[in-house]
Parts: structure tokens; sequence; C-alpha cells
């Protein structure tokens, strides 16, 4: 169950997602802390340009493991609710 992950992003307040401006990718992070800082910074940013309370927010989601075409999904649904319960979360 250790392949199940928790990615972090950062909504901007027009509802789009904050995005590499090279490549035009979903900027993700692995960890709360890194979403953290650059959404510190957009605040600053905004700050600094007269928009004191910037609306943009730091949001997650729940990542599954690769499936093939032939892996059994009576076994993902085991190992999801299995990894919900223990993140404190999901059915009983």
């Amino acid at each position: 169950m250790s392949e199940f992950t928790t990615q972090y992003a950062i909504r901007l307040p027009d509802g789009q997602m904050f995005t590499n401006p090279m490549n035009g990718a979903v900027v993700t992070w692995s960890d709360r802390c890194g979403a953290e800082y650059v959404w510190q910074q957009l605040r600053d940013q905004a700050a600094a340009m007269g928009v004191p309370e910037w609306a943009g927010v730091i949001v997650h989601r729940y990542c599954t493991p690769f499936i093939g075409p032939q892996d059994p999904a009576e076994h993902l649904v085991d190992e999801l609710t299995a990894w919900l319960q223990q993140q404190g979360g999901g059915a009983s």
C-alpha cells in the first residue's frame, strides 16, 4: 500500500491551477510544505501589488498506483479502502 500518495497543488483565485510557465503543466508537490512555500510567495507578491487577501488555496488529491488492464479491480478497492482508513477517513 505504500504506492498510494498524496499530491498538493495551488488553485488560483480564478479556479485555474498554478502551472509551470515553461510547459503549462500543473505544478504539484509530494509534501504540503513545498506547496505552502510557493503559496506564501504568491501571497507576498499579491500584497506587494496591493492585494492584501489573495484568495488562492492549497488543494490535494490522492493518487493510486498505475493499474493495468489485467489487474483485478477488487484488489485495488481493498487496498484503497485500507489506505484511506489509515489516513483517518474512508469507509469502515
